[in-house]
């Protein structure tokens, strides 16, 4: 299989955001059509999904055996600028998991600021034992190892804290985004396989019917004096 030019084509008008139809008409070769919505997609960026999917189509046609982790999507020298230059400085992480990485932070630095929501300052210990809590009160609700969480909170250290406490878990999860519509959202939360919602009051009903519910900040949460997580 050779690919061959990509030529430019404009009708004005796009359905979709993106759209790909590829057609045969010889039963030889394979044409393809893109049509984007140039307010979202300049034509640079369009080439190089194009360009992409060809090599990916010759490869698969070459060895159609090959498994999906064995398909190439970067070039030699889209490989080299990412592991290289844009790669940054390197550390051995060893055998640790993100929830050991996390718990050796706290060790360390348990009145260190882990992290800052808007007036709001959250030291390691603090968000240590607020994910331990959502991990309790999770895992008391079923959630465990081999599960998928869906998690649909606004970004803040509630979020943070539900992250880490579902990793706790042993469970994944899948971040569901408030922007989406919610058709969108519930076919996410669908596909996912999410038995799990990790929400708040105000956002549970944009998915009602997918998962078991599990409310946002259980007995909720708030920061007391002396920087501690309580339930109220």
């Amino acid at each position: 299989m050779r690919t061959g030019p990509v030529e430019t084509v404009s009708n004005g008008s796009a359905k979709f955001d993106l759209e790909f139809f590829l057609r045969t008409d010889d039963e030889k070769s394979l044409r393809a059509t893109v049509l984007f919505a140039a307010e979202l997609f300049d034509e640079v960026t369009v080439r190089r999904m194009v360009t992409v999917l060809g090599d990916v189509l010759v490869q698969v046609l070459d060895e159609p055996g090959v498994r999906l982790s064995g398909l190439e999507v970067l070039s030699g020298a889209e490989r080299e600028l990412l592991t290289g230059p844009w790669a940054g400085a390197t550390a051995d992480t060893g055998d640790v998991s993100l929830v050991g990485r996390f718990e050796e932070q706290v060790a360390r630095h348990p009145g260190r600021i882990a992290l800052v929501d808007g007036e709001r300052k959250i030291t390691y210990a603090e968000l240590n034992v607020a994910a331990n809590r959502w991990a309790r009160h999770l895992s008391s609700r079923g959630l465990g190892r081999g599960d998928m969480a869906g998690v649909l909170l606004e970004r803040g250290a509630d979020f943070a804290a539900a992250v880490i406490a579902v990793v706790k878990t042993g469970a994944g999860y899948t971040l569901l985004d408030l922007d989406f519509p919610d058709e969108r959202l519930r076919s996410a939360a669908t596909d996912a396989g999410i038995g799990v919602l990790v929400t708040g009051p105000r956002l549970a009903g944009r998915l009602e019917g997918r998962g078991r519910p599990s409310p946002a900040r259980p007995g909720n949460w708030k920061v007391c004096p002396g920087r501690t997580w309580a339930r109220s």
